[in-house]
């Protein structure tokens, strides 16, 4: 890891395996928590870089499969015997991941953790609301939540909007998506206070339908200042190396000269 740092590298990225996935001998699973990562975090921390993580999963795939759960609404298991990717019987209940990253933030308060797809807690602003006050190391970003946002748009604008600073903006996509079926619907949940839209299509199901719900949404109308911020200004604070190509991309697409020329 320190090599890698010294190499250049800009940060890490830790997946889901995380907490659902990586086992100990003895068939449990390993926590963000275990001691045996603690030198990772302190490794990144010595070296101020930021740590992506995704931990924890959408609350649908620790419910039973049933149709009262939305993922099976939306599309999922409708095959019969297709248990893919749901953690009923077959994972560590949320509330084990939730509390063992919670004990990695606590016990690393010098390393900064950028939680991925708001850190898996938009089920329950409250809970996230309240990760994030209790621990200043913590971001957020966005990707593969705004079928969430946009169902409740004046709420999560107040959230927003509170914590401005703490947000960065991710699409779990690539550039090569559909414009109008990945992309536009991205920069109309956050720019505009339009309803009823459809929202990103990460996952196609089978029958085509959008695997993260299959209801539409409406914008949420954040002012430019806090659109720049989520956007990219956040994401300086912890990638500062980058700002000079930002300038650069701002300047071509204004015309105007990059204030870090000289």
């Amino acid at each position: 890891m320190g090599r890698a740092f010294k190499a250049g590298a800009l940060g890490m990225k830790v997946s889901k395996q995380l907490g659902q996935g990586a086992r100990n001998p003895d068939g449990s699973f390993i926590q963000a928590d275990d001691p045996r990562l603690d030198p990772i975090w302190e490794m990144a921390a010595k070296y101020d870089r930021p740590v992506m993580i995704h931990t924890s999963d959408s609350i649908g795939r620790f419910y039973p499969i049933s149709p009262k759960n939305e993922r099976y609404e939306a599309g999922l298991w409708r095959q019969p015997g297709d248990t893919t990717g749901n953690l009923y019987e077959s994972g560590p209940p949320h509330e084990v991941i939730e509390r063992a990253r919670e004990n990695m933030h606590r016990k690393h308060p010098r390393t900064r953790f950028v939680n991925g797809h708001m850190a898996m807690l938009y089920y329950d602003p409250q809970k996230l609301a309240a990760f994030l006050d209790t621990y200043p190391n913590a971001d957020i970003e966005l990707s593969a939540t705004f079928q969430d946002l946009g169902r409740a748009p004046r709420l999560w604008r107040e959230f927003i909007l509170k914590y401005q600073d703490r947000i960065l903006f991710g699409s779990d996509g690539s550039q090569h998506r559909d414009p109008d079926d990945f992309w536009r619907p991205h920069w109309r949940c956050l720019e505009t206070l339009d309803e009823y839209f459809p929202h990103p299509a990460q996952v196609r199901t089978p029958s085509g339908s959008p695997g993260h719900g299959r209801w539409h949404i409406s914008g949420l109308g954040l002012p430019d200042e806090v659109l720049r911020k989520v956007y990219y200004e956040n994401a300086l604070r912890h990638l500062p190396s980058l700002k000079a190509s930002i300038d650069r991309q701002r300047a071509a697409r204004t015309g105007a000269t990059p204030a870090t020329a000289e």
